[in-house]
């Protein structure tokens, strides 16, 4: 019988925190109605968890009512805007909801299992 040492979780349980700054390609790749207006931030922050694998995610902006959100996802080789819906999963915190505020089938843990940051 052999002994598997337990997996280190404490570093999936924060934001990965890659950055990467922002063109005025990259917003003029959302739609019109996704633009924002008056000034725009010039750096956006993977937020999947520390340990994961493929592109880093970035929430750029919602609309239409919150909605439909977009994202800058973004790798070595690949930089592309995408709209996609947030994560369905939902956490209780006591009597608290806690909404997954992650891209839907996003990769490692949901929002509210990471710290504020």
């Amino acid at each position: 019988m052999s002994i598997q040492p337990a997996q280190d979780t404490r570093s999936e349980l924060v934001t990965c925190g890659l950055t990467t700054d922002l063109s005025a390609r990259d917003w003029a790749r959302l739609p019109v109605s996704a633009r924002p207006v008056g000034g725009v931030w010039r750096l956006v922050g993977c937020e999947l968890g520390g340990v994961h694998d493929g592109s880093h995610v970035g929430f750029l902006t919602a609309v239409d009512g919150g909605d439909r959100w977009w994202w800058l996802r973004w790798g070595p080789r690949t930089r592309e805007v995408v709209q996609v819906d947030p994560c369905a999963e939902v956490g209780f915190d006591g009597g608290f909801r806690d909404d997954c505020l992650l891209p839907d089938r996003h990769l490692g843990p949901h929002s509210f299992e990471l710290p504020p940051g």
